[in-house]
């Protein structure tokens, strides 16, 4: 048995045909940077990124007794603990958000 596809049929298929072709071959309408995914360590959570996705804060896991510290993260200088600082619970510092241009950083208690 032959089967054949109907007018409508055909015109369906091509343009799911052209439609996809379209899809893969489009270029973005703007220039934005890619995503892409950075590990930060094993011992590190991220809680907080500003708006361009280009610092992000949180905690940073010490592999010894030192306390958890809250932590700054940029490409340039990869993670900064921001150290010890006072009237913070002292076993855990955590950094929860940033700014949108990235040079403030809110801190848990």
């Amino acid at each position: 048995m032959h089967a054949t596809l109907s007018p409508s049929w055909k015109k369906s298929l091509l343009l799911v045909f052209v439609s996809v072709v379209a899809f893969a071959t489009a270029t973005p309408a703007t220039s934005r940077p890619q995503c892409f995914f950075q590990g930060l360590g094993n011992r590190s959570s991220a809680t907080g990124v500003n708006a361009d996705g280009t610092v992000v804060v949180g905690e940073l896991l010490p592999f010894g007794p030192p306390p958890a510290q809250a932590f700054r993260w940029t490409a340039a200088t990869g993670i900064v603990g921001l150290g010890l600082l006072p009237g913070f619970t002292p076993l855990r510092q955590t950094a929860s958000g940033v700014n949108a241009d990235g040079t403030s950083v809110q801190l848990r208690r």
